[in-house]
């Protein structure tokens, strides 16, 4: 069963990111970053994953505390929560490096995700530490945390500058690449995490 669901998976993964790669050929380019801008097709999918993922992994360990088997679900989601935030972060960078010649690792989003992803790097030891009730305070504790250090060095905290434009509408052949995108992402995400889950039942 499982095996048939992992081809399912990959088959959709490739389907659907072809899908997109054709989409995001036939994508005009834009008027400022050229063809460049169509990295964003990589960077996006992989930033949503990845913080649906983070926010699972506390959601998954406090259930655990219950059963067991939910709990153990933690880990996967927090190992690819930030492999995926990190990959997010390299299209990132290589898209700053095609459009402007030059990486962004100052930009407060990137600051705030590298300090994020650091917090549930550090969910690990605790989890394997076999203290549950800790793993699950730490869960919550790097969640909140998170949202404290996105609100204050992204939103109110002193932005020199930002490399993410405001008020920016892109037309509909531009955007449409994204959904395609976005589900190789999850069916990618989905396979990972069942080949991952089998590590921690």
């Amino acid at each position: 069963m499982l095996e048939g669901k992992g081809r399912f998976l990959w088959r959709a993964f490739l389907i659907l990111t072809l899908s997109s790669a054709v989409l995001a050929y036939l994508a005009p380019g834009e008027e400022t970053l050229g063809q460049s801008y169509k990295l964003l097709y990589l960077h996006l999918p992989l930033l949503y994953t990845s913080t649906l993922s983070l926010i699972l992994c506390p959601a998954l360990t406090l259930l655990g505390l219950r059963t067991k088997r939910l709990y153990n679900l933690g880990p996967p989601a927090a190992l690819l929560g930030i492999a995926f935030g990190v990959g997010s972060l390299l299209a990132a960078e290589l898209l700053a490096v095609y459009a402007w010649g030059g990486t962004t690792t100052s930009e407060p989003r990137f600051v705030a995700s590298m300090l994020i992803y650091a917090l549930f790097a550090l969910y690990m030891p605790v989890y394997w530490a076999g203290r549950p009730r800790a793993a699950a305070l730490y869960a919550l504790a790097a969640t909140a945390l998170s949202l404290y250090i996105y609100y204050a060095v992204v939103i109110s905290g002193p932005a020199p500058f930002h490399l993410h434009p405001s008020g920016v509408v892109m037309p509909l052949a531009m955007r449409l690449p994204l959904l395609p995108a976005t589900l190789a992402a999850v069916a990618l995400y989905a396979r990972l995490f069942t080949a991952l889950e089998k590590y921690w039942r």
